[in-house]
């Protein structure tokens, strides 16, 4: 019964940034032209979906758009299928 209902119930991808922030994970952080960065998708009240990142300004991490819009979910940017 728990498979049955975990398959009709697929956890979604998206996650809250009230709950977690991808700069929290050191996996999904890159150094490309000296900036710690992380490049994820991204969802907002007035955004449907969007590609933004984070980037460390040497005391915070920060969202590159933050003056666009707010983002509320997040989840990492998939990787290509080989």
């Amino acid at each position: 019964e728990g498979a049955k209902w975990s398959d009709e119930h697929p956890k979604s991808p998206w996650i809250s940034v009230e709950d977690d922030l991808p700069c929290n994970h050191k996996e999904l952080i890159s150094t490309e032209y000296d900036k710690e960065t992380v490049y994820v998708v991204v969802i907002g009240k007035d955004v449907i979906a969007d590609t933004d990142c984070m980037e460390y300004n040497g005391k915070e991490w920060v969202w590159q758009k933050n003056s666009f819009f707010e983002p509320t979910h997040w989840f990492p940017i998939p990787k290509l299928p080989k």
